[in-house]
């Protein structure tokens, strides 16, 4: 072993050894499992368990209904200070995509929301916000086509003949077909917390003809690193040998640095 190497602890654990972390600087001990017996004097102030991943689970939340056996791939607990309950369930609400309240409610009842902390049924039924996103998405617009929208061409109708039109110029149109091989990319807004990488933003891709959708996170909005986030984007599009788009629409912010590397 080099000197100032790193231990894995799963490691020592998978291999029947019990490792003891000392207050301070005091340092670790490591024994065989056969070879110590911990008799604690008081009930410990945190217990967690270790998941079928081999990652150490703590519960953050006392009232938080997570358990071992739950197998929960990713936890949102404790990213984010928000002042009351309310903006709690409104944040979250959003997060979710401004479904309705019954949707929401159901999810809730059924344990799918455990790992949101607040979003229970009560809060949900006290503090559902009525968001304007919530009513556009869920309008029932009449269907296209019902009434003719043609306009009646009444010279036609009385007999009257046109006067020829003089030419001037000559117009060439080409028709592109958007929904075949076209992706679309935007970036989201800053997030409140800045992940442990720094990263800040989001750029979601989305390839029309196979319904494909895929995501970079930014560290910022420069030009470099929106140029990284859509070329690392590319190349596993491209590694897949299925998603190739040859038609890219970008959002209207869009610096000449990325233009030029698509």
């Amino acid at each position: 072993m080099k000197q100032k190497a790193l231990l894995s602890v799963g490691t020592l654990a998978d291999n029947n050894y019990t490792t003891v972390f000392l207050p301070g600087r005091q340092g670790m001990d490591i024994y065989h499992a056969n070879d110590v017996n911990i008799s604690p004097t008081r009930s410990p102030v945190l217990q967690g368990w270790r998941d079928c991943r081999g990652l150490w689970m703590v519960p953050l939340d006392d009232n938080n209904n997570v358990s071992p056996e739950l197998d929960v791939a990713e936890t949102a607990m404790n990213v984010y200070e928000l002042p009351s309950t309310k903006e709690v369930v409104r944040f979250l609400h959003a997060a979710l995509g401004y479904s309705t309240k019954a949707t929401l409610l159901t999810a809730a009842q059924h344990g799918n929301l455990v790992t949101f902390p607040g979003l229970t049924p009560e809060n949900i039924k006290r503090h559902f916000p009525e968001s304007e996103e919530t009513q556009k998405g869920h309008m029932r617009q009449t269907r296209q086509g019902v009434r003719s929208t043609k306009v009646v061409d009444e010279d036609a109708m009385l007999g009257v003949q046109p006067t020829p039109a003089v030419k001037h110029k000559d117009v060439y149109l080409l028709v592109f077909d958007a929904t075949k091989k076209t992706m679309y990319s935007d970036q989201t807004g800053r997030f409140p917390i800045t992940s442990a990488r720094g990263n800040k933003y989001i750029m979601v891709a989305v390839e029309l003809d196979g319904n494909f959708i895929d995501a970079e996170p930014l560290k910022s909005r420069k030009s470099k690193d929106l140029t990284e986030a859509y070329q690392s984007i590319f190349c596993r599009w491209k590694a897949t040998g299925a998603v190739l788009p040859n038609w890219h629409i970008l959002d209207n912010e869009a610096p000449e640095e990325l233009k030029q590397a698509i």
